[in-house]
């Protein structure tokens, strides 16, 4: 899970400094803002204060639902990373970046905040890079907190 925390942080740096350099919104990442544009459109026709209070709840449940992702699966991937299962670094540093995008766009779907912006290829790449950085940070913690003398991660010593 720490390596996984290392990975979420790499990819909110990289997210961030997509947005800031850009001067755009936030990318839809799962720590972007996909579930408070669900949020936006979310107020009664009052407009009650109570509806800028649940946009707002809605807005935090995106990094936070993010954050989760990156822990689980970072806790996975040192699961297989202690197991036999060694692959190189480069296929697993890839791998685990897809597949914490999978799971994000998969809660995205689950909760009703799915995303519909990889229409370009530049919107799905926006998406992707900060996931494979989140996979790059993930394996490299993983092979310093597992093995940090060797680039093959042996069986656990008793």
């Amino acid at each position: 899970m720490l390596a996984g925390a290392a990975g979420a942080t790499a990819m909110n740096a990289v997210s961030y400094l997509d947005q800031a350099v850009r001067g755009d919104s936030a990318t839809t990442s799962a720590a972007g803002s996909s579930v408070s544009k669900t949020a936006q459109h979310t107020t009664d026709a009052a407009g009650s204060v109570g509806s800028a209070t649940e946009n707002k709840r809605a807005e935090a449940l995106g990094p936070l639902g993010g954050l989760g992702i990156g822990l689980g699966v970072g806790a996975v991937a040192g699961l297989v990373r202690g197991s036999n299962a060694t692959p190189p670094k480069a296929v697993a540093a890839i791998a685990t970046g897809l597949v914490a995008m999978a799971v994000g766009e998969g809660a995205a779907v689950a909760t009703g905040a799915a995303r519909s912006d990889w229409a370009s290829p530049a919107n799905l790449l926006r998406d992707l890079v900060p996931h494979l950085a989140y996979g790059a940070v993930t394996g490299w913690a993983l092979h310093r907190m597992v093995d940090p003398r060797t680039s093959v991660v042996s069986r656990f010593r008793r």
